[in-house]
């Protein structure tokens, strides 16, 4: 039995729920409030789980394995990124050894083959028999339409709007606005796995060094870029085997960050490409940054973001706002997510999608917060509107996720509902706090 079990098979068990009780290999009882949302992240193969362990309630992250060794064998105890798991969920337990994060903490493991041994009343084929998530919204009966519903996402979706605004704002009384304006836009390039280490990459290097760079341009901007977050080739210890051209391409980025004298790296641990798509790998996204500043080259970043929105709120047209904001593919990186890592397609370096979310996540509440600190009041409200009209990009794991639980149908939801469906979700689903929760009090 065990050797034909698989990952796979152990996170289909978790997921189905149907151990609500089970109980830990050193004796802790676990009560399953949410079993987390399965992630192709890191981190965890379950997110924002909700558990009684003993009693108190823990929230956190779940990993699986087949087998408890794993969890050294793949690393893990070594890696930051996982001191938010909350449980080990195993099939089989083959060593004595407990669970540690790389913090110090141990954590508790669940093995689950002695379970189906106890209860075997088929659970495996309970497990792996499709079903609808068990935790749809207990509030959702109350409407019998998606149209109340709608209004309480545009409640939170403006909300989630102004806390970020209330951020800008702070960030803007400690730093100059064009750096507030990068590290925002570099962050929104992370995604979620490497949004943190951007935001730790633009506080290495200053959107000032960069943009007074008159010798070599963007070539030697991912120079800097790519040095400081310890990305280059030489960094990493990889062998290049690239074509003569493209050898010339990196020695020169190479040359370049050695010839800047600068040694305050990051480390190249904080990046993630473990189940990362390799158009979004950091190394590419870099370089998109590098090419994004290249375009506001003539007015720099600040003004030029600025200068999208001079226009008479009714003029501004939504696809030439995101255009604004696409870099296309060029260059080497038009065929590689790596160095050494060729593509069959080319992808754009900055496509729609990316450019919706750098728009709504960073360059429309920027100039919000702009107006408001410059007493632009006028620019202000229409901002806002101009927020509420937007329409949606494409739904992504969490907006799935809220809208199965809430049970939205409609398939093409504004930018402000997506922003609200995260708000609800990030303020309340993550907690099942359900009796202050947007939906419920409206």
């Amino acid at each position: 039995m065990k050797a034909s079990i698989s990952e796979d098979i152990v996170v289909q068990i978790w997921q189905s729920g149907i151990f609500p009780k089970l109980e830990t290999a050193t004796g802790e009882k676990v009560q399953i409030i949410h079993p987390g949302r399965f992630s192709q992240g890191q981190a965890g193969d379950f997110q924002d789980a909700v558990l009684l362990i003993d009693g108190q309630k823990a929230y956190g992250n779940i990993e699986a394995h087949v087998r408890s060794s794993q969890w050294y064998s793949h690393k893990h105890h070594r890696n930051p990124r996982y001191n938010n798991i909350i449980l080990h969920v195993v099939y089989h337990q083959d060593t004595k050894i407990p669970t540690i994060l790389c913090n110090g903490t141990i954590i508790p493991t669940i093995s689950l083959d002695t379970f189906l041994t106890k209860h075997f009343t088929n659970s495996l084929n309970q497990a792996n028999a499709p079903r609808q998530s068990p935790f749809i919204c207990p509030h959702m009966n109350r409407y019998p339409e998606n149209e109340r519903n709608l209004d309480a996402l545009t409640i939170a979706g403006i909300e989630r709007f102004k806390i970020k605004a209330n951020s800008i704002l702070s960030a803007l009384r400690q730093n100059e606005p064009g750096q507030v304006l990068f590290a925002g836009i570099s962050r929104s390039l992370g995604y979620s796995q490497n949004s943190q280490a951007f935001e730790k990459l633009a506080s290495k290097i200053q959107l000032s060094s960069l943009e007074q760079i008159n010798f070599g341009g963007k070539i030697t901007q991912q120079a800097l870029l790519m040095g400081s977050a310890s990305l280059l080739p030489s960094q990493r210890y990889k062998q290049i085997s690239e074509s003569i051209d493209n050898r010339e391409i990196i020695e020169q980025l190479e040359q370049t960050w050695k010839a800047s004298g600068l040694n305050n790296s990051m480390d190249e641990a904080d990046w993630c490409f473990f189940r990362v798509r390799p158009t979004n790998y950091p190394t590419r996204r870099i370089v998109a940054l590098s090419h994004f500043l290249e375009k506001y080259n003539e007015s720099g970043l600040l003004s030029g973001i600025l200068n999208l929105f001079v226009k008479s709120i009714e003029e501004i047209n939504y696809r030439q706002l995101v255009n604004s904001l696409t870099v296309p593919a060029q260059g080497y990186w038009a065929y590689h997510c790596d160095f050494n890592i060729p593509m069959v397609k080319s992808y754009a370096l900055i496509g729609h999608n990316t450019a919706s979310e750098i728009l709504v996540n960073t360059a429309l509440p920027f100039v919000y917060t702009w107006s408001r600190s410059t007493s632009e009041f006028k620019l202000e409200r229409e901002l806002e509107d101009l927020y509420r009209r937007l329409p949606g990009s494409a739904d992504n794991e969490l907006t799935i996720y809220m809208k199965r639980q809430l049970k939205i149908t409609n398939k093409h939801l504004s930018a402000c509902h997506q922003q609200g469906l995260i708000h609800i979700f990030k303020n309340h689903c993550r907690f099942r706090d359900c009796d202050h929760c947007t939906i419920t009090v409206n």
